[in-house]
């Protein structure tokens, strides 16, 4: 199972840009474009382990980036693979996109393709319960 840090460390965000409050926004601008943070759709929310790198030379998960191999969604935070954290944001037409990288599900799969174009597939995991 996957247990998410206990105290993650936000990923590229401003410090004090997450304090509490109901469902603060923050924009951003990518090449021109406006991105929103915004709630992850039901069906992203939980954990997720890599399954599938759609590249040649990467046959290992030690291939992959380690904040890359495991994710877990709960509303618009993300905890990285590495016990960093982001937010998931809205860019143009709704899509969706983490770190830079455009989100989606294929089926069961959550997929993430980078700004290179590398397609990750996720395969939901079971998270642990903090006791």
């Amino acid at each position: 199972c996957f247990s998410p840090p206990a105290t993650p460390k936000l990923r590229s965000a401003p410090a004090g840009s997450l304090r509490g409050g109901p469902r603060r926004s923050r924009v951003s601008s990518v090449a021109g474009r406006q991105r929103v943070v915004v709630e992850a759709p039901e069906e992203f929310l939980g954990g997720w382990a890599v399954a599938l790198v759609d590249v040649l030379d990467i046959d290992d998960i030690d291939d992959v980036n380690p904040w890359l191999r495991e994710l877990h969604i709960e509303a618009n935070i993300v905890v990285l693979g590495d016990g960093n954290m982001d937010v998931i944001k809205e860019g143009e037409e709704g899509r969706l996109f983490l770190c830079g990288g455009e989100l989606m599900m294929e089926g069961d799969r959550l997929v993430r393709v980078g700004k290179t174009g590398v397609a990750v597939h996720f395969d939901r995991v079971e998270t642990c319960d903090a006791e």
